[in-house]
């Protein structure tokens, strides 16, 4: 009898504590992307790349989620995100910019307040 209820406790448990695994990646809204730094103050913009640098795998991306979205920062720190078409996170890693780089010309400063979803940068 004592195992029944320990088997319903452990069927109950499950979905809850695996549940926070996929809680923790950011959804994709379509043809949009959340920004997942819009609540730090030092974050100047954003650079949204639709296609990814390899042009055989641009056909996935077309209509679909960015391929990358870099986070560029204050204090010289650049937030690279790598995405699947359908928005997953698939790479990221953080990078020292240097303040003369070419990303800075193509920044979008026009950041919403919020939970939001931005719509792509063209």
């Amino acid at each position: 009898m004592n195992w029944r209820y320990a088997l319903i406790f452990v069927i109950t448990l499950l979905p809850v504590m695996g549940g926070g695994t996929f809680a923790s990646q950011p959804v994709a809204c379509g043809k949009e992307w959340i920004n997942l730094h819009q609540n730090n103050p030092d974050l100047i913009g954003i650079y949204v790349q639709q296609l990814p640098d390899n042009m055989a795998d641009a056909s996935a991306y077309r209509g679909k989620h960015p391929s990358m979205i870099i986070y560029i920062f204050r204090n010289a720190k650049a937030h690279q995100v790598e995405y699947t078409p359908s928005g997953q996170v698939e790479n990221g890693f953080w990078w020292d910019i240097s303040p003369n780089h070419w990303i800075y010309s193509r920044l979008n400063s026009n950041l919403k307040e919020g939970v939001t979803c931005s719509y792509w940068i063209k």
